[in-house]
């Protein structure tokens, strides 16, 4: 039975509802706003419980079975058999309000819900614990950390470090190209006809490409620098590897700066080796001006 007097705290969903007197419980109860599995809860319960634990049969004195219209005055007897919810006055059809008798019909539940806390908490609890990933999942977590980590450095090494490889060579469009790698700038083209040392060295200390005046002939490893043999096109009458084709090279032997004697090095793109021959000689052989590039 509702205890008198008392403010009720209902649930409504995941919140809790309330405070709300005895009557209007019963009226939210009789109207259908909540049902008699709703959890109810008031000061001096231990736990939560459902509408149906706590409203029962009332036991109501003969006088408590009349109603007075409070629109016409007559007196209206209830009838404890009646199950109708709303009443009206036998004498002028106005509303007396709701049938206690019918309130108080509500069957009780075997398997009435009881909890221990509010219910917005145990809700909140509730699903919180779904959201909670198990051990299982933790440990699949754990495993996929490092996988991650490789295919981000792998990423990070094919778009960063291969995009800075593929724009090694930049074209300044002034006849000059700028070695990204090693700080060196090329002339865009070598000098185009067969050379002797001597010539080659004035050919690139006269140059003038992009309006520097510093330029100079290459050392044999500089000429190396240039060389990659995956990358293959035609030199002249051979194949010659050359690592971009922003650089004109049209044959296989190039001067180089060191000397030994009567002899001077020479750099040879179709193999990628090294050599000597007399200064004097010309056939075939190429300079291509290199300065520092600052």
């Amino acid at each position: 039975m509702i205890m008198m007097g008392k403010k009720w705290f209902y649930a409504n969903g995941e919140k809790t509802e309330g405070p709300a007197s005895e009557s209007s419980l019963i009226q939210m109860i009789s109207c259908g706003e909540i049902s008699q599995d709703t959890l109810v809860w008031t000061e001096g319960m231990t736990n939560w419980t459902s509408a149906s634990n706590i409203v029962v049969q009332p036991q109501r004195t003969q006088a408590q079975n009349v109603i007075e219209c409070p629109k016409c005055g007559a007196n209206n007897h209830l009838n404890p058999e009646d199950d109708t919810n709303a009443l009206r006055c036998g004498k002028c059809n106005g509303e007396l309000g709701l049938n206690p008798f019918a309130v108080a019909s509500i069957p009780e539940r075997n398997d009435s819900a009881v909890i221990t806390e509010p219910a917005r908490f145990k809700l909140e609890d509730a699903k919180s614990e779904k959201e909670r990933p198990s051990e299982e999942m933790k440990m699949k977590i754990k495993a996929i950390y490092p996988v991650t980590a490789v295919v981000a450095l792998l990423l990070f090494l094919i778009v960063f470090v291969g995009q800075r490889d593929y724009t090694r060579f930049m074209a300044n469009n002034n006849g000059t190209v700028s070695d990204t790698r090693t700080g060196l700038m090329w002339a865009a083209k070598d000098n185009g006809n067969s050379i002797n040392w001597a010539n080659a060295k004035r050919y690139c200390e006269n140059y003038r490409g992009g309006g520097y005046w510093d330029w100079r002939m290459p050392t044999a490893g500089e000429l190396a620098g240039l060389y990659d043999a995956s990358k293959s096109r035609p030199g002249g009458l051979f194949i010659i590897h050359v690592a971009t084709e922003l650089i004109d090279i049209t044959d296989l032997w190039f001067w180089a700066s060191e000397t030994s004697g009567s002899n001077a090095a020479y750099f040879r793109f179709a193999n990628g080796k090294r050599g000597w021959d007399p200064q004097s000689s010309d056939i075939s052989k190429r300079v291509l001006p290199v300065r520092s590039g600052k």
